[in-house]
């Protein structure tokens, strides 16, 4: 067991996190209305089908895709235009998030050593728990400024203690457009049972 961790200092790390989060209540696009057809929304978001199909029992026929998003809730008992949109845009940016186990994760930076890994655990946790090698720390080298300048396909591995906040970190990832988003399911505690076993498990609140 390790020592109590420290107290964090928040304020780097609070401003990425709710970065992170940020996209669940963020306004729409200014080319996405309620009033917008849903064609036009599935030009920009085609996981949209899916989420009709698996979440509200809807196929779409050609005809309907003239209806605007305000038309399709009305017609059909859907939640309401902002909702129905915010979900379909969710589902886009899950389309480009995978979780892996970490044995998937050592495998995939033995194969591309150029995977840029990202360490989002809060800085308390570090002064008694080391990650993996060579990550990405978010008070070190901000996350935004980090990733600002790769090519959009460029693949980012992210983990945390439990694998819940890489995961909110992961949809701001997709929210930017990343297509190659991975997630150690499990975390660093995975890891540390599953791959390396010379980094210390510890208890805590942290996810």
């Amino acid at each position: 067991m390790s020592k109590e961790l420290a107290r964090p200092n928040f304020q780097i790390w609070k401003r990425f996190l709710d970065s992170a989060r940020a996209f669940l209540f963020s306004a729409n696009p200014p080319r996405i209305t309620e009033n917008s057809p849903l064609r036009e929304v599935l030009r920009h978001y085609p996981q949209g089908v899916d989420v009709l199909r698996q979440q509200f029992h809807l196929i779409i026929t050609p005809s309907e895709t003239g209806m605007s998003l305000k038309e399709l809730s009305r017609s059909y008992g859907l939640p309401p235009p902002q909702v129905l949109f915010m979900e379909i845009q969710l589902a886009e940016k899950n389309s480009r998030i995978s979780q892996i186990s970490p044995l998937e994760a050592k495998q995939l930076l033995q194969r591309d050593p150029s995977v840029v890994v990202v360490d989002v655990r809060e800085p308390g946790e570090w002064c008694h728990h080391e990650g993996i090698a060579g990550a990405i720390r978010c008070e070190e080298q901000a996350l935004e400024s980090a990733v600002n300048d790769l090519p959009r396909a460029k693949a980012i591995l992210l983990y945390c203690h439990f694998g819940v906040r890489s995961l909110n970190f992961a949809h701001w990832l997709a929210d930017k457009k990343f297509s190659e988003v991975f997630v150690i399911r499990g975390g660093l505690d995975a890891w540390s049972v599953q791959v390396d076993s010379t980094i210390a498990r510890y208890d805590g609140t942290y996810c």
